[in-house]
């Protein structure tokens, strides 16, 4: 039996198994990527808290997290990108709390009047730090980039648009 050569292989053939190869690495890199993301957020988070709200530096962050600032930079192309990152993760996370204090509520009017309360209480369970610089972030990012903001905090949008409809 003669040897197959890459050559031989109509595309069809090569891209099933080449998509397989391809899929299955990049999930892994991908993973890999979002978690040494997600701890440079943590960390950010740890700096932001412990300044009190205050500004912080991307050398802080990297220290805190145990990485070099080139490694911050490959996954952040800037400060006010991590910084982005925070906010939408408080989002995201602020979403979530707020779902699960009115998971158990059935009236559209109670889910309501449950997310606004949870939502003013939100600040029980976080830090005063990451509360006043999130708030300053907030209104430094809606100054440069408003659209970003708005992204970042889609989910708490949605979740507010889907309780008034």
């Amino acid at each position: 039996m003669a040897r197959a050569t890459p050559d031989d292989l109509d595309s069809d053939a090569r891209a099933d198994w080449h998509r397989r190869v391809v899929d299955r690495s990049l999930r892994t890199a991908v993973e890999r990527s979002v978690d040494r993301g997600m701890n440079l957020i943590r960390a950010a988070v740890v700096v932001l808290d412990r300044s009190n709200g205050e500004d912080i530096t991307v050398q802080e962050v990297a220290d805190e997290a145990g990485q070099s600032l080139r490694t911050l930079y490959q996954y952040f192309e800037s400060k006010d990108d991590l910084l982005l990152a925070v906010f939408e993760e408080a989002m995201r996370t602020y979403a979530q709390m707020i779902r699960r204090a009115i998971g158990e509520l059935t009236d559209p009017v109670d889910r309501l009047a449950g997310a606004m309360i949870a939502a003013a209480r939100m600040p029980e369970y976080s830090g005063t730090g990451v509360d006043r610089g999130l708030a300053r972030l907030r209104l430094k990012l809606a100054e440069v980039k408003p659209d970003d903001v708005g992204r970042a905090q889609s989910a708490l949008t949605a979740l507010v648009r889907e309780l008034v409809d």
